[in-house]
């Protein structure tokens, strides 16, 4: 994982930043679980220990449930085939058909790429607009769109946990476009 890298290509909205990271942080574990077992049941216990001390049994509706985190648990079933932690399951439930609709297409490149952190991000950022969590990304590097990025939203992504409750409004955000 290079931190620059990761930064760089990092949107700058909360809710953004946080469906990022966990899809980042999905990749790194993925690499360490698909090549030592070990690792794999070490992720496992750990991810189902976050689990439950986040409350995700208890979530009934979606606009509780945090799509960062169903993200990441759906991007590390994919690269690693392990089903998310059963404290965790109901959280990905409630995400899981909105996000494979709008970006299953995606989700299916980020394997051939996970070793890869730059061509990884590069899809992940795809991922992030398939889902309407980042209309914040600046453009690549090179790929002569204009940047869409608000020069204001720089500083949210330093928050850390605070910007926990801007993404449960972006899960509502998304929400509420998906029924429109």
């Amino acid at each position: 994982h290079d931190e620059a890298l990761h930064t760089k290509n990092a949107p700058g909205s909360a809710t953004g930043r946080a469906a990022f990271d966990a899809v980042e942080q999905a990749r790194v574990e993925a690499i360490g679980a698909n090549a030592m077992a070990g690792v794999a049941v070490n992720l496992a216990a750990a991810l189902e220990d976050k689990a439950k001390r986040r409350g995700f049994a208890r979530i009934e509706e979606r606009a509780q449930a945090p799509v960062s985190e169903a993200l990441g648990f759906i991007v590390r079933e994919r690269l690693t085939g392990a089903p998310p932690p059963p404290s965790a399951t109901k959280l990905v439930e409630l995400w899981r058909a909105i996000i494979e609709e709008k970006a299953g297409a995606t989700l299916k490149q980020l394997d051939s790429r996970l070793r890869d952190q730059a061509a990884f991000a590069r899809v992940a950022r795809h991922l992030l607009a398939d889902l309407d969590l980042a209309d914040d990304l600046a453009p690549e590097p090179g790929d002569g769109k204009a940047d869409k990025a608000d020069p204001d939203d720089s500083d949210e992504a330093s928050e850390g946990e605070s910007g926990e409750a801007d993404e449960r409004q972006g899960s509502s955000d998304m929400r509420a476009e998906l029924e429109d």
